[in-house]
């Protein structure tokens, strides 16, 4: 995992994390117990977030379980309460069409007939000819700006024009930390070149 050293100003540690007094990194011993404690810093984020994708998975199959028990057992018993309901309806002296329950409630209402489409590919081909406007295509944009800098690039080394929507940086040095992960700990401390 690759992490960005930066200086955080007045953020301060969490009580977890243990700091020398006074420390100051002024030795290659001391970089380097930096360096393993962000390695235990992405280590621990890194096992962090695999509980919580094992947690996440165990949640999805309880809730795929109760969704199977739900409609199993709304299967085994709708026809039942569904002939309940109409008999009550039916000795109903005031004519409704409802039932009041505790927990819900059972309405007995008349939809009207309607179309609906039984074969989408038949309909479609169908409405192609007959209904032109109920058929439409579908695209949609999207920006490929590793393509479009390319040929932005090989347009600003062409003809030193900068296209609308980019702007060219100033060159500047940046400070990367790769930290080797945790139980792959590189081999010792190396020199500098």
């Amino acid at each position: 995992m690759e992490t960005t050293a930066t200086q955080t100003g007045g953020e301060s540690l969490s009580n977890e994390t243990e700091v020398p007094g006074g420390f100051t990194i002024d030795t290659k011993e001391k970089a380097d117990w930096f360096l393993r404690k962000l390695s235990e810093f992405d280590a621990e984020e890194a096992k962090l977030k695999a509980q919580g994708a094992a947690l996440m998975a165990q949640l999805d199959a309880m809730v795929a379980r109760n969704k199977t028990d739900r409609d199993a057992f709304n299967g085994r018993f709708c026809q039942q309460f569904e002939h309940f309901v109409r008999e009550q309806i039916a000795q109903d002296k005031k004519g409704r069409r409802s039932v009041l329950f505790f927990h819900g409630t059972a309405q007995l209402r008349t939809v009207p007939p309607r179309l609906v489409v039984e074969s989408a590919q038949d309909a479609m081909t169908t409405a192609r000819a007959v209904c032109p406007d109920a058929v439409k295509l579908e695209t949609r944009e999207k920006f490929d700006s590793t393509a479009f800098l390319a040929y932005a690039t090989q347009q600003f080394e062409t003809t030193g024009e900068i296209l609308p929507g980019l702007r060219r940086t100033e060159e500047r040095e940046s400070f990367t930390v790769k930290v080797a992960s945790a139980g792959k700990q590189e081999g010792g401390p190396k020199e500098a070149d």
